[in-house]
C-alpha cells in the first residue's frame, strides 16, 4: 500500500477525531467532581422545666407530653467549623491530579493490560510488514520489535503526563458503563481525544497529541536513523485508533 493510499484512509479518521474534539466543549463535568453537603444534627429542647421524669430515647429527649424537638444552637467553635465545611463543600473541586498522582497514573499505565496488548499488537504489525526491513526475521526480530514498541509506549506516557502537568489538565479515559449505547459511544470517542481542565471542562487533549506524535518520531529515529514526519503522523493516527479501541473495550466489557 502506497503512502497516498494510506493517507486516503487516515484523513477521514483525523476528521472524525477533530469533530468529536470540537463537540467536547458541551460536555458537563463528571458527577465525581460535585461536592458533598454538610448535614447538621438535631437535639431537642424542652419547653419548660418538667416536673415529670425525663425519658431519653435515641437522639431525642422527651420531657412531658408537650416536649418540642428543635435544632441545637452550636457553640462558636462548632459553628465556625460547620461554616468552613460548608464553604469547602460549595467551592469547586480541582480536577487536576497532584504530581504524586501523576506518577501513580504513569506507573499504572505502564504495568496495565492495555499497555501489554498495545505493545504486542504494534510489534506484531511491524513484524508482519517487515519494518524496519534491516531487522532480523523470526523470534529474534519480533522480540526486538516488542522491546522497541514498549520503549516507545513508555516515552509516550511520560510525555503525556509531563505536558499534562505543564498545561494543568487531567488526561485519561474513565468508563461510564451506563446509559444508552449511542451516548456511551460518544463518551468513548470524546473521552479518547479530550482532557479536563482544573474546573472540569473538556478541551482537546494536547498532551495526547504531543505525546503520541513525539514518541512515534523518537521510535522512528532509533529504529531507522531517519525522521519522516508524514509517516509519523500516520503512525500517530493508528495509535489513536488503538486507544479508541481499548477505551471501547473498557466501556462495554462486562464487569467481573
Amino acid at each position: 500500500m502506497t503512502d497516498r493510499s494510506v493517507l486516503a484512509y487516515v484523513r477521514p479518521v483525523v476528521g472524525v477525531l477533530l469533530l468529536f474534539a470540537a463537540l467536547a466543549g458541551g460536555v458537563t463535568p463528571d458527577a465525581s467532581a460535585q461536592s458533598t453537603r454538610a448535614v447538621e444534627g438535631l437535639e431537642p429542647v424542652p419547653v419548660a422545666a418538667a416536673t415529670v421524669p425525663t425519658i431519653h430515647s435515641g437522639p431525642f429527649r422527651i420531657s412531658g407530653p408537650r416536649a418540642v424537638v428543635r435544632p441545637t444552637v452550636p457553640a462558636a467553635g462548632v459553628a465556625r467549623d460547620a461554616s468552613d465545611a460548608q464553604s469547602r463543600s460549595t467551592a469547586p473541586a480541582s480536577m487536576s491530579p497532584s504530581l504524586r498522582d501523576r506518577f501513580r497514573i504513569l506507573r499504572h499505565d505502564i504495568v496495565s493490560v492495555g499497555f501489554a496488548f498495545e505493545t504486542a499488537g504494534s510489534a506484531a504489525g511491524a513484524h508482519w510488514s517487515d519494518e524496519p526491513a534491516s531487522w532480523p526475521d523470526g523470534v529474534l526480530g519480533y522480540a526486538a520489535r516488542v522491546g522497541s514498541s514498549a520503549a516507545g509506549s513508555v516515552v509516550q506516557d511520560v510525555v503525556i503526563q509531563g505536558v499534562a502537568e505543564a498545561v494543568d489538565v487531567r488526561t485519561g479515559f474513565r468508563p461510564r458503563r451506563r446509559g444508552p449505547v449511542s451516548d456511551r459511544l460518544r463518551h468513548v470517542m470524546v473521552g479518547t481525544v479530550t482532557a479536563r481542565t482544573s474546573s472540569g471542562a473538556r478541551v482537546p487533549s494536547v498532551p495526547l497529541v504531543v505525546g503520541t506524535y513525539g514518541s512515534t518520531l523518537a521510535q522512528q529515529r532509533w529504529e531507522t536513523g531517519q525522521t519522516r514526519f508524514g509517516r509519523a503522523a500516520t503512525g500517530s493516527v493508528i495509535s489513536l485508533g488503538v486507544d479508541l479501541f481499548l477505551n471501547a473495550i473498557a466501556e462495554f466489557a462486562p464487569r467481573p
